[in-house]
């Protein structure tokens, strides 16, 4: 089975919005590439993002952030396979 070439993004769900994006920027020296008052993309590379972040006080607003509510967490992962044969076969490995 192949393995991923490289972890491509991060997706994350938060209601620390700001927080994250000033941490993300400071120890990455990431760039915001979009930022409106529900999502920000960052990079560090010529990647069109390497961080999203959905922040949760805008989506789900009644939630509390000292509270541990769904939909606060890792969204999902993005990885890169060298091709796309490589990534169906880690899929077809993966269902056996």
């Amino acid at each position: 089975m192949a393995t991923p070439s490289k972890l491509a993004h991060l997706v994350y769900m938060t209601r620390r919005f700001d927080e994250m994006i000033s941490w993300y920027q400071a120890v990455f020296e990431a760039k915001v590439q979009y930022q409106n008052p529900a999502f920000a993309f960052l990079t560090y590379d010529d990647e069109h993002h390497r961080f999203a972040f959905a922040n949760m006080s805008v989506l789900t607003p009644n939630g509390v952030a000292t509270e541990a509510p769904p939909g606060v967490g890792v969204n999902h992962v993005g990885y890169t396979f060298a091709n796309l044969g490589e990534l169906l076969g880690t899929m077809r490995a993966s269902n056996n």
